[in-house]
């Protein structure tokens, strides 16, 4: 799959779910753009997670709990 803000928009949508904290309800945005780093192998070091303007962490941030 293609590394691109659609497809890991979808990627964190399906998966979400699995870092949402049980007591507050609140999603784990960092493991989830970690999660999606991670499984598109971008992960390494110098990539999109050392880098906070990325559009990781914008696709992330909309699984914030309003």
């Amino acid at each position: 799959m293609e590394f691109t803000e659609n497809v890991v928009r979808k990627f964190m949508q399906g998966r979400a779910y699995l870092f949402v904290d049980s007591i507050t309800g609140e999603t784990n945005l960092t493991e989830l753009a970690e999660d999606a780093a991670g499984y598109f192998h971008q992960n390494h070091r110098g990539g999109c997670l050392d880098d906070p303007d990325h559009w990781i962490w914008e696709i992330a941030a909309r699984f914030a709990k309003a």
